[in-house]
């Protein structure tokens, strides 16, 4: 039963990577991608850190908002944005001395990869939580 909510989880990651890949003409090697994706694990990390952080900051011992706007706070400022500012520095990371990125899809096919590696463990973390 767990193989199977593990996979669940995956598929999503796999179908969409697997869109991307075959949309890319000049295809990036297979080793590159795997270290786009792996970065989007790694960084889950600190992300989580970061958002554990900024709601003892905001909400307290609680970590919980009280009202709509408190809820809106912190659905931007403890989820969206650390989220996307360690997906974009992942990208900068894998991009940065990369010699097969030299198409504008490349970026996004890298960025998907990290985006993906992200979501997967997230899903990941949801199953396990809700199991």
């Amino acid at each position: 039963m767990e193989f199977i909510l593990l996979i669940t989880a995956l598929l999503p990651a796999i179908l969409l990577w697997i869109y991307f890949w075959k949309k890319d003409t000049k295809k990036e090697p297979t080793s590159w991608l795997m270290k786009a994706f792996l970065w989007g694990i790694a960084i889950c990390f600190p992300v989580v850190l970061m958002e554990y952080g900024i709601s003892y900051v905001l909400f307290g011992e609680s970590g919980e908002p009280s009202s709509l706007f408190g809820t809106t706070v912190k659905a931007f400022l403890e989820a969206a944005l650390p989220e996307e500012a360690f997906k974009l520095l992942a990208l900068w990371i894998v991009l940065r001395k990369n010699p097969y990125f030299d198409e504008h899809f490349d970026g996004i096919v890298y960025a998907v990869c990290i985006g993906l590696g992200f979501a997967a463990l997230e899903n990941i973390n949801y199953v396990i939580a809700v199991h």
